[in-house]
């Protein structure tokens, strides 16, 4: 699960742009960050007492190897999503496509409801 979510991780840098479009040095921390999560959750079965905590079982290299296939099915089936997304129809908001830079920003506003007001004594 751990690895699924680091490989995932990269995903999410961007929600419109492809992983490989992104250079690495917009973001030195991730790049660094996910192989020191991954050692200190590897390291966590081995140690006395997060194994009397947590009670895990002990994942082998070649046990790790096999986990990160699904991981990067996970990272092929997001880049197809996010490919498919570019290439569709324009959207509502005046044909801006999800790829520009300006949709991306308007996208993530919050969206706000008007309520009736109530009156005093209703």
């Amino acid at each position: 699960m751990v690895t699924l979510e680091n490989v995932h991780l990269l995903n999410c840098r961007s929600e419109y742009r492809s992983l490989f479009r992104i250079p690495i040095s917009w973001n030195y921390l991730i790049i660094v960050g996910i192989p020191g999560a991954q050692g200190v959750h590897t390291r966590a079965m081995y140690i006395p007492f997060f194994q009397d905590a947590l009670n895990p079982a002990p994942v082998y290299p070649t046990e790790q190897l096999v986990l990160v296939i699904p991981a990067l099915l996970l990272l092929v089936v997001v880049e197809i999503f996010k490919y498919a997304r570019q290439s569709g129809p324009p959207s509502r908001d005046g044909g801006l496509s999800p790829s520009t830079e300006q949709y991306a920003v308007t996208a993530h506003r919050p969206f706000i409801v008007n309520y009736p007001q109530l009156k005093s004594g209703a």
